[in-house]
């Protein structure tokens, strides 16, 4: 009998999802839109899904490519998608519907009609057709408002030239024309497979004059590390909130001054704005990434690139046997700051160390300048003068295309016999003699608690009834609990307070929790380039919850380290080094590959899980 029923269910589920399938309903439109631009302006190119089902919401599907046929002089960029859902009841029957809208920024190249054709693409085992759509550009009127590209432009100071792991600042720059008021920035996204990008920080505004007009400048500081060699693209996309001045016709003359004004209006029309956001890029750009030299390469080079000076402390010049000392080293300069591991150690016989912990200081002003501290713990072996022999760090320095290696100078350190009296190991001879007769052996002393006999007799309660006596406990519990809890509370708040490393992995385990579910988000709307952000954000935090140390801008080489350090297996390793090898290769643009994110999400939970 349950033969059959498992063949009735095997049948009886295959036809419930293909008529579930069917259910669903398909829907392709495609538009320019404004369909037609003077020119100078930006159009955008959207293609809209619409999926609809009455049994439950459609979930999207990721498309990895689509074949538009573009015409000669026009140039489609910034690919983004976004999706929307909706749901409706009407007379008890639900009806919902999934949207992916997939958007490209549209530059023609001059004034005349750009047609795209219609064409076929695979969707969810479909063959959808997208319509045909045209753009028309035409001359810009005599007196109009400046096209969007002088408006706003969006640029970056880029070097010529980088040596592999050189960290170098740069400026990305937002250009606002007169009278462009700026709301803020999202989707700040970097096409930038051979370099890692720091995060948008805080901006600083400026004036400057280019291509003859004034524009205000918002200015974000950026560090970029070159990882691969050779001729390397790096371009930036930027979505900002803008207002532009309400463009009238160009007879129209401005009242109080009598002439026409920059946006075709006068005065007052400067107080009617729209707000809209327009999506900026930087265009392909390209950096010459050269690799470091081989020769007069030192064995102490682990990849600092930049002018480092290196200083040595120690908390004291004198100990006992088997009393730790701290040897402090610590890096100041300019330059790859997250590349610098601690410098290796000599090896000694009279003394034992262990790997450093590290502190880092960054200038507010620069993200490059700052010093990095590396503590050691070393606990003598030997009594007398131990030498503590020199340690070396080198670096390579861009100016002078050379290797430059610094030495602490030799000290030594006073070891005197320990103080400590040890617990000597017992032997037989420190036992009792267990020869000696009953009658010659000590007696022990009697258990009086054992020998104390009952002879009260069974009380009574007096004064309290049995359900007052209950409620008396039951006050005195909560009151233990609320007591308990409140201490709790006190001692966690001035742990968090005074103990900085447990403050770290506090914060550090609760940012593994939030990317972790940021990252499955991305991955559930298909979006490859968010889940990998988020994915390495899970990562670093996780190294530090379990290490104690910050690791939450670290990079490859320095994760790669912390994972050997815990110990983790070769399999942990190479799968967190395909995880940000793939996400420093990912960046979303027209050309991205495509990725099986479920896979990816499976690799993340693995990371994650393995001890």
């Amino acid at each position: 009998m349950n033969y059959f029923k498992l063949r009735f269910f095997g049948i009886l589920l295959p036809l419930l999802l293909c008529l579930n399938s069917l259910n669903a309903e398909l829907t392709v439109t495609a538009e320019f839109s404004p369909a037609q631009i003077a020119m100078g302006d930006t159009a955008k190119y959207i293609i809209r899904i619409k999926e609809s089902s009455s049994s439950q919401s459609p979930e999207p599907e990721q498309i990895s490519r689509i074949p538009i046929s573009l015409p000669q002089g026009l140039t489609l960029r910034n690919g983004r998608n976004s999706l929307s859902r909706q749901s409706s009841i009407i007379n008890f029957k639900a009806e919902y519907s999934t949207t992916l809208e997939l958007s490209l920024d549209a530059i023609p190249e001059t004034i005349g009609e750009y047609p795209i054709p219609a064409f076929n693409f695979e969707y969810k085992g479909q063959r959808l057709q997208v319509p045909a759509t045209q753009l028309v550009v035409v001359e810009r009127p005599e007196g109009a408002a400046p096209p969007t590209s002088e408006l706003l432009k969006l640029k970056a100071d880029l070097p010529e030239k980088l040596y592999l792991g050189q960290t170098y600042n740069i400026k990305l720059k937002l250009y606002l024309y007169e009278g462009v008021n700026y709301h803020d920035h999202q989707q700040f996204e970097r096409n930038a497979d051979g370099f890692t990008v720091s995060d948008l920080v805080d901006a600083t505004v400026s004036q400057e004059m280019l291509d003859g007009h004034r524009y205000r400048v918002i200015n974000w500081p950026l560090a970029i590390t070159p990882i691969q060699s050779g001729t390397q693209d790096l371009s930036f996309t930027l979505s900002v909130a803008v207002e532009f001045p309400q463009a009238q016709s160009a007879h129209m003359q401005d009242p109080f001054f009598g002439r026409n004004r920059a946006f075709g209006g006068g005065m007052l029309n400067r107080l009617f704005v729209q707000a809209e956001r327009v999506d900026l890029a930087t265009g392909p750009m390209q950096i010459e990434v050269l690799p470091l030299p081989t020769e007069g390469q030192p064995e102490s080079f682990s990849g600092a690139v930049g002018n480092f000076n290196m200083q040595l402390f120690t908390d004291t010049e004198r100990t006992e046997l088997g009393e730790p000392i701290t040897l402090s080293i610590q890096i100041v300069g300019e330059g790859n700051f997250s590349r610098i591991n601690g410098p290796a150690l000599p090896d000694s016989p009279n003394w034992r160390s262990y790997d450093p912990d590290s502190v880092m200081k960054t200038d507010d002003s620069n993200s490059m300048r700052g010093a990095k501290r590396f503590d050691y713990i070393m606990i003598p072996q030997a009594v007398g003068q131990l030498e503590v022999s020199p340690v070396e760090f080198s670096y390579f320095d861009p100016s002078t295309e050379s290797y430059v290696a610094l030495q602490t100078p030799a000290f030594s350190v006073e070891v005197t016999p320990s103080t400590h009296q040890s617990n000597a190991p017992i032997t037989s001879a420190d036992l009792p003699d267990s020869s000696l007769s009953a009658d010659q052996a000590e007696p022990s002393p009697p258990n009086t608690f054992l020998q104390l006999e009952r002879s009260s007799k069974e009380g009574h309660t007096i004064g309290y009834a049995k359900f007052n006596r209950t409620l008396f406990v039951g006050f005195n519990l909560l009151a233990f609990l609320t007591l308990s809890f409140t201490c709790y509370q006190l001692h966690r708040r001035k742990k968090l307070h005074n103990d900085s490393t447990y403050a770290l992995r506090k914060s550090a385990k609760q940012s593994m929790k939030q990317a972790k579910k940021a990252a499955n988000q991305s991955a559930k709307w298909g979006d490859a380039s968010g889940f990998y952000a988020h994915a390495q954000n899970a990562v670093r935090s996780a190294l530090t919850y379990q290490t104690g140390r910050d690791f939450k801008t670290a990079e490859l080489n320095t994760v790669e380290s912390a994972l050997h350090e815990l110990n983790r297996t070769a399999e942990c390793r190479t799968a967190t080094r395909e995880l940000f090898t793939q996400a420093n290769s990912q960046r979303f643009s027209q050309q991205s590959a495509s990725v099986d994110l479920k896979a990816a999400k499976r690799q993340l939970r693995y990371i994650l899980k393995t001890r």
